[in-house]
């Protein structure tokens, strides 16, 4: 059985972080872990996004409609993964999406809403309806949670090329 520090180590927004900081966001931040079985589904498409959920075992089958529901378009994630973390804090915060277990997935979620001391920038811009590339969404939340950054590259093309 990994320790927390190994799974949340695994997990993107973390990676390169210390051991003594991880160990900080233990003692401060609430973790809730999961387990969802087979088909069993744990995002329905339009839920709010409030809640950062990271993939941390098995597989999820991510399933999207387009507007008339007559196309499906289906994927499967494996985990160490964050499932939807752009809509968060983007101008949509609500997830497109269906999610269902595949076969099980063990899910690590945290509400990071209530932290609105450290997000009140992100947050800002969320509400100005300023959308958020993951990479940027990630970028903030580290620095929310004083969390040093290694590299974070951003697609730098102009917007409709």
């Amino acid at each position: 059985m990994s320790s927390m520090y190994e799974v949340l180590m695994d997990l993107p927004l973390f990676q390169g972080v210390s051991h003594t900081k991880i160990s900080e966001l233990i003692e401060k931040i609430r973790f809730n872990f999961l387990k969802y079985l087979n088909n069993e589904k744990f995002i329905s498409a339009n839920d709010s996004c409030q809640q950062l959920r990271f993939l941390i075992s098995g597989k999820a089958r991510i399933e999207i409609f387009n507007m008339n529901r007559r196309i499906r378009v289906l994927e499967t994630i494996s985990g160490p993964n964050v499932i939807g973390a752009e809509y968060l804090f983007g101008k949509t915060t609500a997830y497109p999406y269906n999610v269902y277990a595949e076969p099980e997935a063990g899910i690590l979620k945290h509400s990071v809403l209530h932290h609105t001391n450290g997000l009140q920038n992100v947050a800002g811009r969320r509400a100005a309806g300023v959308d958020h590339k993951p990479c940027v969404l990630l970028r903030d939340l580290r620095a929310a949670y004083a969390i040093s950054l290694e590299t974070c590259e951003l697609d730098q093309r102009p917007a409709g090329a």
